[in-house]
Formats: C-alpha cells, sequence, structure tokens
C-alpha cells in the first residue's frame, strides 16, 4: 500500500521537488516547514477513503504521520472511522494524539474524552474537514478524500518541536486551529479541541 509523496521543499529561497516512498495518502506541501506557510497557501492530503478496520488504519498512518498536516488528517480519518464503528474508531484516535491526553491507565484524559463524545454522537463534525462536503448533510464525496490545512500567518512562535495549523471546516466561517508535536513516532495532534466543536 505503498504511494509516493510529492511535495516541495523551500530551502534558500529554491523550491525543490521531492518524493519519498510510505503508507497510503498522498501529502502535498512542507511537512514540518509547514509553519513557514502563510495562512494562503494549502497544504492538501489526500486520503484512500475511511478505513474498513484498525490494521488499514495503521497502514495509512504510517505516512500519515510524517508530516502535521498528515497528523490532522489521521485524526479526521479516525474520527470518520468511528460512524461505522466507535470502538475501533476511538482505538485509532488515540494514535494520533500526544500522550499527554492519556490518563496513567491510558485512556483519554477528560478533555479528550469529551471530544470523542462529541464526535461520536455528530457525525457531521469529522466529515466537515473532509473537502466537498457542505451542510446540512455533510455527505462524502467519491474517494479519495482531501483534508486541507494552511499555515499559521499570526507570527507568533510556538514551543520547540511544536507546529500550528488551520484547517478547512465546510461547517464553520473560519479554519480551525490545531497545535501538532513532532514525537519519537512522527506527528501527532497536542491540541486539538477545536477539532470536536460543532458545526451548523
Amino acid at each position: 500500500m505503498t504511494r509516493t509523496i510529492l511535495g516541495v521543499l523551500l530551502s534558500c529561497g529554491l523550491a525543490v521537488a521531492f518524493g519519498c516512498q510510505t503508507g497510503s495518502g498522498v501529502l502535498t506541501g512542507l511537512g514540518g516547514d509547514a509553519a513557514k506557510l502563510g495562512a494562503n497557501i494549502p497544504l492538501e492530503v489526500e486520503l484512500p477513503g475511511v478505513p474498513a478496520g484498525e490494521a488499514e488504519f495503521d497502514a495509512v498512518w504510517a505516512g500519515l504521520r510524517e508530516s502535521p498536516q498528515g497528523a490532522i488528517a489521521g485524526f479526521v480519518l479516525a474520527a470518520l472511522m468511528m460512524e461505522r464503528d466507535a470502538a475501533a474508531g476511538q482505538r485509532c484516535l488515540l494514535k494520533v494524539v500526544t500522550p499527554e491526553q492519556l490518563n496513567s491507565s491510558g485512556r483519554p484524559g477528560a478533555s479528550l474524552a469529551y471530544g470523542i463524545q462529541q464526535l461520536a454522537g455528530r457525525a457531521a463534525i469529522a466529515r466537515s474537514y473532509v473537502a466537498g462536503t457542505a451542510p446540512p448533510a455533510y455527505a462524502l464525496p467519491a474517494s479519495p478524500f482531501r483534508v486541507v490545512c494552511y499555515g499559521d500567518a499570526s507570527g507568533q512562535t510556538q514551543a520547540p518541536g511544536r507546529v500550528k495549523l488551520f484547517v478547512a471546516c465546510s461547517g464553520a466561517d473560519s479554519r480551525r486551529p490545531v497545535t501538532l508535536a513532532e514525537t519519537a513516532g512522527g506527528f501527532r495532534v497536542a491540541e486539538g479541541s477545536s477539532l470536536w466543536l460543532g458545526v451548523r
């Protein structure tokens, strides 16, 4: 299930195309340099569809976690899975967040538990992060799906190893902020409470 990831690496003012083999899912953009982008440059992640199960999610996540925008897409993918299989979707969701959001027994902390409750009860929230959806039904388009993120143009400095991106949401008037952390296992969602806010 490997595909080529194509992107653009900015170095010394030059645009250099690059490609690498990874799990399913095509990332277009800057990976870890996403924070340097302006607010109007999209970072798109193409997803093959909603995984049928946890093993299929793991294969896709292996590639997605290589970039911050991929980590956001992984969160969306896990949330979409909850519509079909709440337990499997929740297990996958725990893989895409930082360990700090879990309690000592490895279960969701209070904030994440509330977020999971919101996502489980309102499928439209996860669907709203897929490009091409629209209220009120938020019907998913034909696969592959696209999740579109943007850089942070505020100029705010993030902690080392952290990146703030904004994800497009068809159910809100503005893009939603998400902070990603680079961990030993790739990028993960460190602060994503906006991802489970309601949609119109």
